[in-house]
């Protein structure tokens, strides 16, 4: 990819893989193909000195770049063109950028200003006032899920928290000792924020507040580099350059157990298994390791069998399986209980592995790759069933089971959407074309009659499960990317999920919107009921037996569906 005339300081993939931003000393930005490397459009200029950072909105509809200039521009995220005018902001090279997770915000700080800016994403336009508060640079900056805060972290250990709408201050500061802050991140309900420092240490505080909690979380022999949430907020790991992880309790601080150390070098990747009663890593030194996901306690040998990075890592819906996927191109499955090997590596891909999904029974498992094929494989064994399936022009982004495991249906960057064989991988008819954008999730009905698709410009199309004709028009209400589908188990009504912060109802056949319900954070799962009158979401319940979705508070014993993956 040759286009620059000096050396390429910063790169970033779109959302959807299917583009490529790089910026460069020579001041410039490029905008590639993600698939071709081809290059898309002319010299993106502005800038007049070195560029050092690009980062895609959630969305991908645009490029926010910043530069040693003291500048940060936006730019149309599929055409490279610039978006409104050139924005100063400091005096002085820009460090830390990142968008708010609804896209509409933009945070900023100087490499050694002490002050951060908020900006209008769309119009570039300045919101509030400055946000100062130290003599000492901003080292790193995060958005809470709800985009209504925003932590700040300095070269002097001192955090901050500000207004994610107004950049207004909250609290007094966070400060514990001097030393670098490395990484932070909110708790999935917002409340509380832990931080990693350099000095191998974690702080814990409030979401709200900023007030500390607990006392200092050590352990750690080097430098702190990721930190992250269960999915029940209940407990906090974090990776370290020492190659080991760490257990915590989210409420306390307080350290679970001594030590997570059986990796040789850093933590690429983590996971907790759908009930959160075990942990997976994959780690650059090619091997996973299974933990127990209340005392942290190594469970089994290394899981080794890779020879790269392990990047990849996702348990089975029951959590007795784990699927590794790893950028020497193979995948590999494993026992989600002992961390034993199971079958031979799962060999054919010719690119990174981007989605998986095993059959409803559990005897098979589809995988989509960025080489544009799908591959169908044995979910007991891991060997390979029948030749690749080709079809898609641009990289395979979803996958889903038909409920009998008769077939399989795939959606790609390439906006259509494909049937297979789920038993021999042979395609089923011509593909689903309507689409304006890339298809970014996908499901059957329970009979299979019908399938559902959802897409990164906010829309849902629903077509014919038998003929692969579209059904009726398009179904708009979203404002950003739909992450997640499913079917009623009637197959009469669909809910969906969204980047907009909402789930949605929709009528089957006639496609039309039933019920908005606002969850004031991103929506990335979702199912029915079995009995139908309930959804279930983010660890949330809402009854839609009544004329308007209620919001369960109140335990209640809700079985849930699992017709999409």
């Amino acid at each position: 990819m040759n286009g620059h005339t000096s050396a390429v300081h910063c790169v970033a993939f779109s959302p959807d893989g299917t583009r490529v931003v790089s910026g460069s000393t020579d001041g410039t930005l490029r905008l590639w193909d993600g698939v071709t490397s081809a290059v898309i459009g002319t010299t993106m200029e502005g800038h007049v000195s070195h560029v050092m950072h690009v980062t895609y909105s959630p969305d991908g509809t645009r490029i926010l770049s910043g530069s040693i200039d003291s500048t940060i521009r936006l730019w149309d995220g599929k055409t490279g063109a610039v978006i409104g005018t050139l924005v100063e902001i400091h005096e002085d090279s820009i460090a830390c950028v990142a968008f708010s997770p609804d896209g509409t915000r933009v945070v900023v700080s100087g490499s050694h200003n002490p002050t951060l800016r908020l900006y209008d994403s769309a119009t570039g336009a300045s919101i509030g006032t400055k946000m100062e508060g130290y003599n000492h640079g901003v080292t790193c900056v995060a958005f809470s899920a709800d985009s209504t805060r925003l932590v700040s972290g300095y070269e002097d250990s001192t955090l901050r928290l500000w207004d994610g709408l107004t950049g207004e201050s909250i609290g007094t500061p966070m400060k514990v000792h001097y030393i670098n802050v490395n990484c932070v991140a909110f708790s999935p309900d917002s409340t509380r924020v832990v931080s990693g420092y350099e000095d191998s240490t974690l702080r814990l505080w409030d979401g709200a507040t900023g007030a500390s909690i607990g006392t200092v979380m050590e352990g750690h022999t080097s430098s702190v580099t990721r930190v992250s949430f269960s999915p029940d907020g209940t407990r906090i790991v974090s990776g370290s350059d020492d190659s080991t992880l760490r257990l915590w309790d989210s409420v306390t601080g307080a350290s679970t157990r001594t030590s997570m150390e059986e990796h040789t070098d850093y933590v690429a990747c983590i996971a907790f298994s759908p009930g959160g009663t075990h942990i997976v890593s994959g780690s650059e030194d090619a091997t996973l390791r299974l933990w127990d996901g209340t005392t942290g306690a190594s469970i089994g040998t290394p899981m080794g069998g890779h020879f790269a990075s392990v990047n990849h890592v996702k348990y089975s819906p029951d959590g007795t399986r784990v699927l590794s996927g790893s950028i020497d191109s193979t995948l590999r499955l494993w026992d989600g209980v002992t961390g034993t090997s199971i079958g031979d590596p799962m060999e054919g891909h010719t690119d990174f592995i981007s989605c998986v999904a095993f059959s409803p029974d559990g005897t098979r498992v589809v995988s989509g790759s960025l080489d544009r094929t799908l591959r169908l494989w044995d979910g007991v064994t891991g060997e390979g069933i029948g030749t690749p399936m080709n079809g898609h022009t641009y990289p395979v982004i979803c996958v889903a089971f038909s409920l009998d495991g008769t077939r399989v249906l795939s959606g790609s960057n390439d906006c259509t959407l494909r049937l297979w064989d789920g038993a021999t991988g042979a395609t089923i008819g011509s593909p689903m074309n309507g689409n304006t954008s890339a298809v970014q999730c996908v499901a059957f009905s329970p009979d299979g009659t019908r399938v559902v698709s959802g897409s990164t410009d906010g829309t849902l199309r629903l077509w014919d499960g038998l003929t692969s004709t579209g059904i009726g028009t398009p179904m708009y209400g979203n404002t950003s990317c739909v992450d997640c589908v499913a079917f009623s188990p009637n197959g009469t009504r669909i809910i969906s999920g969204s980047r907009d912060f909402t789930l949605r109802l929709w009528s089957v056949p006639s496609c039309a919107q039933l019920a908005v319900i606002e969850t004031g954070d991103v929506v990335s799962q979702v199912e029915f009921s079995i009995c139908g009158s309930y959804i279930v979401s983010e660890g949330r319940v809402w009854e839609i037996s009544t004329s308007l979705p209620v919001l369960v508070t109140s335990p209640v014993l809700v079985p849930y569906t699992s017709f999409s993956s």
